[in-house]
């Protein structure tokens, strides 16, 4: 009864939608701001498409009577209703850590595809339950490395393709001119409760504090070295202010570094700032390693709070295991180190960081331009 009456306000919140879905060839479910944008255009050839809103922004008037009808209430029972009306020959999904889009039906005619959306380890346990069923498998899901492709088969027995991040993929590399000496990629959160609990004994306050003394060691680093540090804020527009005043109070006036103002939704905007750095440094945001994906001089700085379950489960490449330390990353968040590393980076010449691409992007992060196996996937069952 509890979940009905959630349900019911939930929908009465939303938008709702009259008039009957289309028919369509294509059904997306759940709609990241981007997909809409990339996937209209004609290189992917979906001429039809249907998405579907999880998120509550809307439902469909005549999709909610079908489940109502026959006293259904869940988020699966909507979809499978929704896409058993539109009839797809495509079902497509960048949400690749919800568990529902794995469950919902199908017909042996009708293909599910699931696109990885961002850097993933395994902290919530999601790679250690089998999520695959007789009547939901997905047929091919498309990974950011090789490492992360074998646990994704593990868990769906689906065809994993490696193709890098799929937005990054998108946007052409251009070999601007390095404007930027340091990019810090901030995973700054505007969440107030510091005394969530991240496991067992790590507290969202640790994560915070380890960030915190990172920026400021890399800020002394870049001082010593005459560099401006430049620091990409998270996407949130509405936090940007109070991310602003969280890095002022530890680095002090901007004489020696910079914030960058975001725009409003942009999805191409953090690549045009990270193509025009020297070095891009973070802990461990998506954007680090679509960076080192792009060609960019990248340094991973594993400096997390961690306990037994977090060493093997959040971690620097996981499900990869690399040494502590290597010469583009680091796990101790100390000053000597992390110069090291800097200057080893900073100094190493294009054609050697070209090998060192090449020699890890298989366990870090792929590079397909346009996203060439994924269009050619799509065209083969459209």
């Amino acid at each position: 009864m509890v979940r009905i009456v959630k349900t019911f306000w939930k929908i009465v919140s939303s938008r709702i939608i009259f008039s009957k879905p289309k028919k369509a060839k294509t059904v997306v479910w759940g709609v990241p701001k981007y997909a809409k944008e990339i996937l209209k255009q004609k290189k992917f050839n979906l001429k039809k498409i249907e998405f579907i809103e999880i998120w509550g922004e809307s439902y469909n008037f005549y999709i909610l009577l079908r489940c109502f009808s026959k006293l259904k209430f869940s988020l699966l029972d909507y979809s499978n209703e929704y896409i058993a009306y539109v009839n797809p020959k495509i079902i497509i999904s960048f949400l690749d850590n919800y568990r529902t889009f794995y469950k919902i039906k199908k017909n042996v005619s009708q293909k599910k595809i699931i696109i990885q959306n961002s850097w993933r380890c395994n902290e919530f346990r999601f790679f250690e339950k089998n999520v695959e069923n007789s009547y939901g498998k997905v047929d091919y899901i498309f990974v950011q490395n090789v490492n992360i492709k074998k646990k994704y088969q593990e868990i769906s027995g689906s065809k994993v393709i490696t193709i890098g991040s799929f937005l990054s993929n998108t946007i052409q590399i251009k070999n601007t001119r390095k404007k930027i000496d340091v990019l810090y990629i901030s995973t700054f959160r505007d969440i107030e409760k510091e005394d969530l609990v991240i496991n067992k004994n790590i507290y969202l306050k640790d994560y915070i504090n380890s960030e915190a003394k990172l920026v400021k060691n890399i800020h002394d680093i870049c001082k010593l070295n005459k560099k401006i540090l430049h620091i990409l804020p998270s996407q949130k527009i509405g936090s940007q202010q109070k991310e602003s005043k969280y890095y002022q109070k530890i680095l002090g006036n901007k004489k020696t570094w910079k914030i960058i103002k975001r725009k409003n939704f942009n999805y191409k905007f953090p690549y045009k700032i990270v193509d025009t750095a020297k070095i891009v440094i973070g802990i461990d945001s998506t954007l680090l390693y679509e960076a080192f994906g792009r060609g960019i001089k990248t340094i991973f700085c594993d400096i997390r709070p961690k306990n037994e379950f977090l060493k093997k489960t959040r971690h620097f490449a996981w499900p990869k295991k690399y040494s502590k330390q290597g010469f583009f990353w680091l796990s101790k968040n100390d000053p000597k180190i992390i110069n090291n590393v800097f200057l080893n980076v900073w100094k190493i010449k294009n054609k050697k960081w070209k090998s060192i691409i090449n020699k890890y992007k298989q366990s870090l992060m792929f590079y397909d331009k346009n996203n060439s196996q994924l269009i050619k996937t799509i065209k083969k069952r459209n």
